[in-house]
């Protein structure tokens, strides 16, 4: 067992402003996630590490990381890039994961938050995550930013908070493997090409009655032969008005009431 740091903490240009958490001056490190150079405000972590090494430099993989202090948020870029990274524990005082925390780790597999604080989950936050089969995204989380899930390729099981409102553009673009898809009550909007490139999607349930709002290409795509598969079931309620709406339009074929 190898101790290291685990860079969790940071800001960066992309995507939305992530606020930052109140951290005891004793557990700051001095080393910033995007290039170690120098102290940083809002710190770095001491971790343990399992199965493999892993240095401020980047030198090495991550296999599974285990933490031993105290963490409160993934920052913006944190584990970009670490294609040995497979599986990680969030510990439960983890409050957010920023822009690009997790880009790029094609061998991570699952990701197992061990509270329920998270609220906000960054842009690109497991962009191309090639190899995560599944994630349950917490009730506290309000908007999916844009291109959060982007060609997450495994990505086989997917649930969706209560909280959310707010599904940005490609948040799921080339997600291939899922099959099926909820959307809570609370959702008014899904972005452009949300789902676009999830050629394995049979089944979305849309349980409120505010989604009347979607961008071009939100499922699969707008051709035929790509929604030939495609089922969206609304409440039996809102049937005539998701067949009259303007933004529904290409998929008038696959409306489809609620079975209960």
């Amino acid at each position: 067992m190898t101790a290291a740091v685990a860079l969790l903490c940071s800001c960066s240009g992309f995507g939305p402003d992530l606020p930052e958490p109140e951290i005891p001056a004793d557990q700051i490190i001095a080393y910033t996630a995007a290039e170690q150079t120098g102290p940083f405000a809002t710190g770095a972590f001491l971790a343990t590490l399992k199965e493999n090494n892993f240095t401020p430099e980047g030198e090495g993989g991550c296999g599974e990381m285990i933490f031993e202090s105290t963490v409160y948020m993934a920052g913006a870029m944190a584990f970009m890039g670490r294609t040995a990274l497979w599986t990680i524990d969030l510990p439960a005082q983890v409050a957010s994961i920023g822009n690009k925390a997790f880009e790029g780790c094609t061998a991570l597999r699952r990701v197992e938050m061990l509270g329920d604080k998270v609220t906000i989950l960054g842009s690109n936050a497991f962009y191309g995550c090639t190899s995560l089969e599944e994630f349950h995204i917490p009730d506290g989380v309000m908007e999916i930013f844009n291109d959060t899930f982007y060609n997450c390729k495994s990505l086989r099981t997917l649930t969706l908070g209560a909280g959310v409102e707010y599904i940005g553009d490609q948040a799921f673009y080339g997600c291939s493997s899922l099959e099926s898809v909820e959307i809570p009550e609370r959702v008014t909007f899904v972005g452009n090409r949300c789902f676009d490139g999830a050629t394995s999607l049979r089944e979305v349930i849309i349980r409120g009655n505010r989604v009347l709002d979607i961008g071009s290409r939100a499922f699969v795509g707008n051709k035929a032969q790509e929604l030939t598969n495609l089922t969206i079931r609304v409440p039996a309620s809102l049937l005539k008005d998701y067949r009259s709406s303007f933004f529904w339009e290409a998929y008038v074929d696959c409306l489809a009431p609620i079975e209960e």
